[in-house]
């Protein structure tokens, strides 16, 4: 039975009638936002998303904001089951007992459940089934680290009950703002990047600090190199590996997950072969496979298809990075100072910022990224060098040449130019001003 002390520790703001800023953070990123529009629906919301990236304090901003707007307090509850082994059933029921005094079925008035790392709680899918459709009066709001526990589970036992918002690392906006530097989305319009291109003196050294932290909010004050690695290792890396994947039900090579890992953190954007990995690993390629997809579900790993119009892309090999450059960096910081391999990391880096599904390769050609927005495709190659030659653009325009389009990208280091060749129009932009780009707005 669950001792109601528990809750009490759990929601300090029944007796303070706030939430403290240590947990609800100032800054505010545009996932609470998304989360806070949906809190009027009936819906379950699922906040998604890798270790440390903030779904627990979107949640404490989230209450702060609803205490603010006059909800009472005791009709909030909050309950992380990351380090304890209780029910969702268990929770509720003290909840019900102890604190509300009465039965769910007797609110007048709608009360908010916030279940954080949900799926830490056997069954909980199942209990939060059957308390959402006996009691209309709870909104639920319920976090997970592991997509692949969470949206797998949901998606079986609570269809049509529910909202998924995924939470990623920050963005280099989103980082720059917390350090108080106001660099802001830059509109898809050349003489616009011009502009935005005269902060790149500010930009710069915020930009480099931000490859290495890899948008862990947690991070963004700390100078200690050292100890970004290691919390980056021991906080998301470890955990999602030695916690997350303990949950599932069959036996898991823990050591497999760790070579993979370091794998692609060594050789990011890597085309993936899986039989010539299970060859390298002496591991069952279906196993290897296997253990690639459980790591893109943690969103620890993130992979692009091989484009091909009107083909089955997925039957090619895919094109494997990490979710987060500060994952490289808290495993292979040296790489962060040569300059074939920071090349490599910032090609993850943009592909992450895209949320890229494609990539395209014939023969010796190839483009790091195809985009299809509002039905156009724009390739983007990545080329992180202060000087851009003629052969660079080689993939580009085959690609271009072959899709009968007028328009590509160029990532460079430090270049930002318009050229035209055979008729073709490319931005060359440099990778810090790139980031700053809507992405949605790109085809415009």
């Amino acid at each position: 039975m669950l001792n109601s002390s528990l809750l009490q520790r759990f929601n300090v703001h029944w007796s303070t009638g706030k939430i403290s800023e240590d947990l609800a953070k100032p800054f505010r990123r545009s996932v609470y936002f998304d989360v806070l529009n949906r809190l009027e629906y009936r819906q379950v919301v699922v906040i998604t998303g890798l270790r440390r990236v903030g779904k627990s304090t979107t949640m404490f901003q989230l209450i702060q904001e609803l205490l603010l707007r006059g909800v009472a307090p005791r009709n909030i509850l909050y309950f992380s089951f990351d380090d304890e082994k209780n029910t969702v059933e268990e929770v509720l029921e003290t909840y019900e007992r102890d604190v509300l005094t009465k039965n769910f079925g007797a609110l007048e008035e709608r009360i908010y459940v916030f279940l954080d790392e949900v799926q830490y709680s056997k069954g909980w899918e199942g209990k939060l089934k059957t308390f959402y459709d006996l009691y209309p009066k709870i909104k639920f709001v319920v976090s997970g680290s592991a997509s692949l526990l969470v949206e797998k589970s949901v998606r079986e036992r609570l269809a049509g009950r529910f909202f998924t918002v995924a939470v990623f690392p920050l963005d280099f906006r989103e980082f720059s703002a917390m350090k108080k530097v106001q660099l802001g989305h830059v509109e898809f319009n050349f003489a616009r990047l011009k502009e935005a291109y005269l902060k790149q003196t500010v930009a710069l050294p915020l930009f480099s600090e931000f490859v290495r932290k890899g948008g862990f909010p947690e991070l963004t004050f700390e100078s200690n190199e050292v100890i970004v690695a290691e919390y980056i290792r021991n906080s998301v890396v470890d955990r999602v590996v030695f916690k997350d994947f303990a949950l599932l039900a069959d036996k898991r090579d823990f050591e497999l997950f760790e070579k993979i890992i370091n794998l692609t953190c060594a050789n990011p954007g890597m085309l993936t072969n899986y039989i010539n990995v299970s060859n390298d690993l002496k591991r069952d390629r279906r196993t290897i496979s296997n253990y690639f997809r459980l790591l893109a579900y943690a969103m620890l790993l993130f992979q692009t298809s091989n484009y091909r119009k009107g083909a089955i892309s997925i039957r090619k090999l895919p094109k494997t990075y990490l979710a987060s450059t500060g994952i490289i960096f808290s495993l292979y910081p040296q790489n962060f100072t040569e300059k074939e391999t920071l090349s490599r990391i910032i090609e993850n880096l943009v592909v992450i910022s895209c949320r890229a599904k494609y990539y395209w390769r014939r023969g010796k050609n190839e483009v790091d990224i195809v985009l299809e927005r509002n039905q156009k495709l724009v390739p983007v190659e990545i080329k992180f060098r202060k000087e851009i030659a003629n052969k660079d653009v080689k993939g580009l325009l085959k690609f271009i040449n072959e899709n009968n389009l007028d328009f590509g990208i160029i990532i460079s280091e430090a270049t930002i130019n318009e050229i035209t060749l055979d008729k073709t129009t490319i931005w060359i932009i440099p990778a810090w001003l790139f980031l700053l780009v809507d992405k949605r707005s790109i085809s415009d």
